[in-house]
């Protein structure tokens, strides 16, 4: 799977907030893992989740249920040619700079809530 650091964790925060991804964790011998990379999440060091410890929890709650909790890569914005490459197209977004963010901005929705307790901003949708 080609996702990029920012895709993954933003998963990883996905799952703190909607998931038993803990669980899952503690269950099958990853909870030190686990509380590394929400440590460094949490205090904003992105940097410091590595990519392995991301992978590995991912692989846990793949072999422990059968899914996994990265997404399938499915945002994609490439303007036709003469375009503006602005869609117009609002994305919720990590105010950290962490994450991929957490899905189109839709009217009237309120933010979403980064790991970090800080609301997520509205930004263009980008490539």
């Amino acid at each position: 799977m080609d996702l990029t650091m920012a895709e993954k964790i933003a998963a990883f925060c996905r799952e703190l907030q909607d998931s038993a991804i803990e669980g899952i964790a503690r269950a099958n011998g990853a909870g030190e893992i686990f509380d590394r990379v929400k440590a460094a999440v949490l205090a904003g060091q992105g940097e410091a989740a590595t990519e392995a410890d991301l992978d590995l929890l991912n692989r846990t709650v793949r072999e422990s249920e059968g899914i996994e909790f990265y997404p399938r890569r499915a945002r994609a914005y490439q303007p036709l040619s003469g375009a503006s490459p602005d869609s117009g197209a609002l994305w919720w977004s990590c105010p950290a700079g962490l994450c991929a963010g957490r899905g189109r901005v839709r009217p009237g929705e309120d933010p979403p809530v980064c790991a970090t307790g800080a609301a997520l901003v509205p930004r263009p949708l980008t490539r």
